[in-house]
C-alpha cells in the first residue's frame, strides 16, 4: 500500500503544502481557491477556523479579530492576543 508523504510550509507569510508525485518529484497542492499560497492568517468565526485570503478580506475592516505574523511573535514574553471582556 504506498504511503502518501506530504511537506507543509507553515510561513510567517504564506503557507504551502506539497507532495511527491509517481516519479517522486515534488508537487505543490492547490488550496481550495486554487491557489499555490495560502496567506497564513486565521479569524475565528462562530467557533469555526476562517483561514488564508477569506481571513485577510476580513481583516481589511476588523484587523482585531485575525491572527496574523504570528511566528515573528513566538517566543516573546508578551505573545498572544488580549481576550475582550
Amino acid at each position: 500500500m504506498p504511503t502518501n508523504v506530504v511537506g507543509i510550509d507553515l510561513g510567517t507569510t504564506y503557507c504551502a503544502i506539497s507532495t511527491l508525485d509517481d516519479r517522486g518529484q515534488p508537487v505543490t497542492l492547490p488550496n481550495r481557491d486554487g491557489d499555490m499560497l495560502t496567506p497564513s492568517a486565521v479569524l475565528l468565526l462562530d467557533g469555526e477556523a476562517v483561514v488564508g485570503q477569506a481571513a485577510l478580506d476580513v481583516a481589511q475592516e476588523q484587523p482585531d479579530r485575525v491572527a496574523t505574523l504570528i511566528k515573528r511573535r513566538m517566543g516573546l514574553d508578551s505573545f498572544g492576543r488580549a481576550v475582550a471582556g
